[in-house]
């Protein structure tokens, strides 16, 4: 878990890449929220939701940053990274956003064809 103390109170402060993952795991059904906030230690009750509501309104680009800013350099003595694991690393966030975002258009489907009562997916089989 990552998390800093500030140097008054008790609160603690978590960082944007943390914060970037939880959403992520919840957003594509890894986790509740009760079940992150219980796996993390997270204290705040409306904290999750918070962190929710400022990610969904975040661009792609600044997501990709805060998840690409915290993570580790490469295992050599801190030498920096060549361009294809550079590269590597680009293409996984990516990837990761393009999960989080084919699970959200998913939930939101299903979503419209229960509340709207109208078949929005193509069903397999149908005469041409």
């Amino acid at each position: 878990m990552v998390l800093k103390k500030l140097k008054r109170g008790s609160k603690s402060k978590y960082t944007s890449s943390f914060k970037a993952k939880v959403c992520f795991e919840i957003m594509e059904g890894k986790l509740s929220i009760y079940e992150a906030r219980k796996l993390y230690g997270i204290k705040g009750g409306g904290v999750v939701y918070k962190w929710l509501e400022a990610f969904k309104q975040m661009p792609a680009g600044v997501i990709l940053q805060v998840m690409s800013a915290d993570k580790p350099t490469t295992p050599a003595e801190g030498e920096p990274p060549t361009a294809l694991e550079q590269k590597n690393r680009e293409l996984e966030a990516a990837l990761e956003l393009a999960k989080l975002k084919n699970t959200a258009l998913e939930m939101m489907i299903d979503i419209v064809e229960s509340e709207l009562q109208i078949d929005i997916r193509k069903k397999s089989g149908t005469k041409q």
